[in-house]
């Protein structure tokens, strides 16, 4: 599973680089892309391996539940 994501994430990145010599991009946006896609990437491989690690379930209770208290409360 881990290299279909390394293998799609080549694909997208070696259609990025067709783009950049097709639209003559500054090198400045190549490097920003450049980072976006290896953050992405790690982040994929991360969430593969271990999910509990980027699992933002706390973080939505955390937010809504006070929220969701007060909808139920009013009913």
């Amino acid at each position: 599973m881990v290299i279909t994501i390394a293998l799609a994430f080549a694909c997208m990145f070696l259609y990025q680089l067709h783009l950049y010599k097709r639209f003559k991009t500054t090198g400045k946006s190549r490097r920003i892309i450049l980072v976006l896609y290896g953050f992405s990437l790690i982040y994929c491989i991360s969430v593969y391996y271990s999910a509990s690690w980027v699992n933002p379930n706390p973080v939505i209770l955390a937010l809504f539940k006070p929220v969701q208290d007060w909808i139920l409360f009013k009913q």
